[in-house]
């Protein structure tokens, strides 16, 4: 069962796949009820619907699109902003890595409604897994606060990690920022929770009881599973878009974004001309690539373009096989609705030796020659995003569109 959708954010040490960050929240507990700009890269005007990302170098990764998050504990105003949360539309929910959070602030662990123990969640990445059981806060966004949101608390030494996790690869917070290349993930994509109605009809190696330091697999209600804070937004609650800057072929140092809450809800969020794809609930859809027929996703948690192509020439580089053509490439695509929507698409890859070379992070045409989930699947990671604004609608939040199906649409 897939779970989520990569998130990978590769470190121009090359060290590998991981999430993206390093130790501790940027403040103390305090009465913040809104994030803060995520760099001083630029002055961006804040709407209450709006928060300023960046794609910087603090945790030297390629392409980590990072935002501050507001949690506060549930009901109150003590709260703190953990900054270079990375923003990721391939995944659902908010997961904060233990050691992000300022002494004493963590809250207690959500218990089970059924059995009354401890409830801890593995969750499956691309690039491997997060593990950590589950508290309650309230979180800011921007001018949005979504209220009594479960948590996932990134922390490997909460009891036992249970062999069905671990097996899935290297432990995304084993090293806190220096595994993970950012304080958290915010999960911002087309579904509603992590795991849906598979997780709450039977025990699943997802969500987990630990009454002790032994942990067994559980069925969870989806009302108590992670879930997307943008469902839980008073108003601006069927999407979000992010917009970025275009930047030239040799990439840029630092770059700033802007991630929109809600979809046609206001003068700043329309879709207006955007073409729009309909997707599953992980926001897959059918795909053309080089004349042979796959799915794909669109997703700002995958540093890179993640493609298989035998035509183009590959260097290896840490580990990765890297695309390394002799000169810029052009690619085309078509990306179709699974109901709805087609859309003819290009993106350009380069020779990823020469580029990370140069001591930029931002890029928009590096590219791995990967399989995704054993899969050979078009990844338009956060490259594709630069120079577009792509809208993300969620699952049954936005019924102007195919029944509600979720849907993405590039502009």
């Amino acid at each position: 069962m897939k779970t989520f959708l990569l998130s990978c954010a590769l470190a121009l040490c090359l060290a590998g796949c991981g999430g993206g960050g390093s130790g501790g929240s940027s403040s103390s507990s305090s009465t913040s009820s809104a994030a803060t700009p995520a760099s001083s890269t630029g002055v961006v005007t804040q709407s209450s619907n709006t928060v300023p990302f960046t794609v910087d170098a603090t945790y030297g990764a390629v392409n980590g699109a990072y935002v501050n998050v507001t949690i506060c504990a549930v009901g109150t105003t003590t709260c703190t902003t953990i900054d270079h949360v990375q923003v990721d539309s391939g995944s659902v929910g908010l997961r904060i890595l233990a050691s992000a959070l300022p002494t004493g602030f963590a809250q207690p662990v959500v218990s089970d409604p059924t059995t009354g123990e401890q409830l801890a969640e593995c969750g499956e990445f691309g690039s491997g897994y997060t593990w950590g059981p589950l508290s309650k806060y309230d979180v800011t966004l921007g001018g949005e606060t979504a209220h009594n949101l479960p948590v996932q608390i990134i922390n490997d030494s909460f009891a036992t990690v249970p062999s069905a996790c671990s097996s899935l690869g290297s432990s995304m917070g084993a090293s806190g920022t220096a595994s993970l290349f950012a304080k958290g993930i915010v999960g911002l994509g087309v579904g509603r929770e992590d795991c849906g109605s598979g997780c709450a009809s039977a025990a699943t190696d997802v969500y987990w009881v630990c009454p002790g330091t032994t942990c067994t697999e559980s069925k969870l209600a989806t009302t108590s599973q992670v879930s997307n804070p943008i469902l839980g937004f008073p108003i601006d609650n069927n999407g979000m878009l992010l917009t970025l800057p275009t930047i030239a072929s040799s990439g840029s140092a630092a770059v700033t974004g802007t991630l929109t809450f809600g979809i046609n809800t206001q003068s700043n969020n329309q879709r207006a001309s955007a073409t729009l794809l309909t997707t599953d609930d992980s926001g897959n859809f059918n795909v053309v690539l080089n004349g042979t027929s796959t799915q794909g996703f669109i997703d700002s948690g995958s540093s890179v373009y993640f493609f298989v192509d035998s035509s183009l020439g590959t260097c290896s580089l840490g580990g990765a096989n890297w695309y390394c053509p002799t000169s810029v490439t052009q690619l085309s695509a078509t990306l179709t609705g699974l109901t709805t929507g087609t859309l003819a698409t290009t993106f350009s890859v380069g020779n990823a030796q020469t580029l990370l070379s140069n001591g930029h992070v931002a890029f928009n045409d590096v590219g791995v020659n990967e399989t995704v989930f054993s899969s050979a699947v078009l990844d338009l990671g956060l490259p594709y995003f630069f120079g577009k604004s792509v809208f993300f609608g969620i699952a049954d939040a936005d019924t102007s569109t195919a029944s509600g199906s979720p849907y993405v649409a590039v502009q």
